[in-house]
């Protein structure tokens, strides 16, 4: 009988074009093109093209075989329950509520924010599997494994994503999750530690009695005198000697769900930074908390009374900082009038670019597709773009009236001139129409 070697696969399932394979050595499951799967062999095994393998790293192979269980689901968000991250938005900016919520549009992703889904996903997931049947390490590795693939192949296929996937960060988030699993154990990462000195609960969904508004927690500790501790993973970086504000709003908030759900304030809460590998610890008061979560009920009752109302009735706070990287600025008249009225700064990221197409390159190979935009004060500027921007970009005909709200901008070291990059397909709009969707936008005309 032929030996198996490390590193040999065999067919879970197909499509004409496509394989959905399984390591023998650890379980890793994985599609692939049929074009680089050879076999199966005498042993009705399966092996991968060594130059596809070199192209697309694989992840190493685990010293076992790690099958891991379904999930069990969450539970389900109360409707009508007001979150964090919905109010702070109204309150930044109710026309941009009304873009996200009301209007629905498409939502940007991009890798940074798809790698802190993925460190959530399984430091939620590791705590809720057997851990009798494989080693908390190669439980980490797997889930690493499966969550990398399954949010790579989502941001792949977005409709609006920006920048480019790198399959090197992988190791960067399993330290990440490591550094998270230590200071729960004490550098442990053995069976017993894990499974004695982990969280009682992850990705919590808690409300406040009423229903009014809620939160899903990263991490509850309940220690033997029923003390709380709650926790909350943030994949970025630390500031330096503080809380960023909106954090301490947040914690706020999650401090008084947890004394809604467990009749008293919570001991602690932390904010575990794993980008910079920092512990900040957030302070609080009951009458800070009052304060707060009766900004956050008249919040909800003024979105419960907005709702399904015309855009005009949103009011629209439009500034450098509100609408950095708000995602409605292809579609919102008063951020294209607000930069109308801003003097143009000609580098910088998530810049707006206004001319007429001088001429277009379409994209080819590994070429992006690209304008020559003359501005409107006679700057000329190449603004390049990938996939679905690319081939919009290489589409337009010299003349037309081009206005780009999102483009990263700076002086090319090759040639000594202004290069842009847009990234979002969205964000192109030509003679007054998002080319993406067909929408007109009407006062785009208007603009001078």
């Amino acid at each position: 009988m032929k030996k198996q070697q490390k590193g040999m696969w065999h067919i879970e399932r197909e499509t004409e074009k496509a394989v959905y394979i399984v390591r023998i050595d650890d379980n890793f499951k994985k599609w692939f093109p049929k074009k680089v799967v050879d076999g199966p062999d005498e042993t009705g095994l399966l092996h991968v093209e060594s130059w596809f393998v070199k192209n697309n790293p694989l992840p190493e192979i685990l010293e076992e075989r790690v099958d891991l269980p379904k999930m069990p689901a969450r539970k389900p968000w109360k409707k009508g329950s007001l979150s964090f991250s919905k109010a702070s938005q109204y309150l930044l900016c109710p026309k941009q509520y009304y873009f996200s919520y009301e209007k629905k549009i498409p939502t940007m992703v991009s890798p940074p924010l798809y790698r802190g889904s993925i460190a959530h996903a399984v430091l939620e997931s590791l705590f809720k599997c057997d851990l009798n049947k494989a080693k908390p390490s190669s439980y980490i590795k797997a889930l690493l494994m499966d969550y990398w693939d399954k949010y790579k192949a989502r941001f792949e296929t977005s409709a609006r994503k920006k920048g480019k996937w790198d399959d090197s960060k992988r190791d960067d988030i399993l330290d990440q999750i490591i550094w998270v699993v230590h200071n729960m154990t004490g550098g442990k990462i053995d069976k017993k530690s894990v499974q004695s000195l982990g969280p009682n609960e992850t990705e919590s969904c808690v409300f406040s009695d009423d229903g009014v508004l809620g939160g899903i927690i990263d991490a509850i500790f309940i220690d033997e005198n029923n003390d709380v501790k709650i926790v909350d993973y943030k994949t970025g970086k630390a500031k330096k000697n503080e809380i960023d504000f909106n954090h301490e709003l947040q914690g706020w908030l999650y401090a008084y769900l947890a004394s809604e759900r467990f009749k008293k304030l919570p001991t602690s809460v932390e904010f575990w930074y794993t980008g910079s590998q920092e512990i900040k610890e957030l302070e609080f008061d009951q009458e800070s908390i009052d304060g707060w979560i009766l900004t956050l009920k008249d919040t909800a009752a003024e979105i419960k009374q907005q709702s399904g109302s015309p855009e005009s009735l949103f009011e629209a706070r439009p500034s450098e900082n509100n609408c950095k990287w708000c995602d409605a600025k292809p579609w919102c008249e008063p951020y294209h009038r607000h930069i109308q009225d801003t003097p143009w700064q000609k580098q910088g990221r998530s810049k707006s670019l206004k001319g007429s197409v001088v001429n277009a390159q379409k994209p080819s190979g590994n070429r992006p597709g690209a304008i020559l935009i003359k501005t409107q004060d006679d700057e000329e500027v190449v603004v390049k773009g990938w996939e679905g921007s690319g081939k919009i970009l290489g589409s337009l005909e010299e003349g037309v009236g081009v206005f780009c709200v999102d483009v990263d901008i700076r002086l090319s070291d090759y040639s000594g001139n202004l290069e842009g990059v847009v990234n979002d397909p969205y964000s192109i709009i030509a003679n007054g129409v998002i080319v993406e969707t067909g929408e007109k936008l009407p006062h785009i005309a208007t603009l001078q």
